[in-house]
C-alpha cells in the first residue's frame, strides 16, 4: 500500500520528474516519458483520470501475477527487481504505446497499514 499512496502523492503534487524516476522505463502502456515530461502531469493525464486515480484507495494485495492497480486499472504497479514501479497507465489521452524498458532510481518500500499476508508476494 505504501507505493501506492507514494505514486498518489507524486500526482497530487504535479512533479513530474519523481514520476519519471518510477516508471518502468518507457511505459508499454501509457504516454512516453518525452510526452509526460513535455506536458507535465496534469497535462498528460485527464482531470477525470487523475480524480478516479487520487481518490483510489491502495490495495493490500495485487490482482494476481499482474501486480497492484489503482482506479480500476487506470495505474499499474509492482516490484520489479529491488524497486517498486509503474509499469502501465490505461486512458490517457494521447493513443500511442511506447516501447517498454527499464530505468531509474527506485522509491520508498515502507510497511503501512496493510496486514501481513505471510507469503513473499505480500501487498505493498
Amino acid at each position: 500500500r505504501a507505493f501506492g499512496k507514494h505514486v498518489q502523492t507524486i500526482l497530487r503534487e504535479n512533479d513530474t520528474e519523481a514520476f519519471l524516476d518510477i516508471l518502468h522505463g518507457e511505459l508499454g502502456r501509457g504516454p512516453g516519458r518525452a510526452e509526460i515530461r513535455q506536458r507535465e502531469l496534469k497535462g498528460a493525464f485527464t482531470t477525470e483520470w487523475l480524480k478516479q486515480v487520487l481518490a483510489d484507495q491502495p490495495p493490500c494485495k495485487p490482482v494476481g501475477w499482474r501486480g497492484f492497480m489503482l482506479a480500476r486499472g487506470k495505474l499499474w504497479y509492482r516490484k520489479i527487481g529491488d524497486a517498486w514501479r509503474v509499469f502501465a497507465v490505461n486512458g490517457w489521452p494521447s493513443g500511442k504505446s511506447p516501447h517498454g524498458g527499464a530505468s531509474g532510481p527506485g522509491a520508498p518500500d515502507a510497511p503501512d497499514a496493510c496486514p501481513p499476508t505471510g507469503g513473499a508476494r505480500g501487498g505493498q
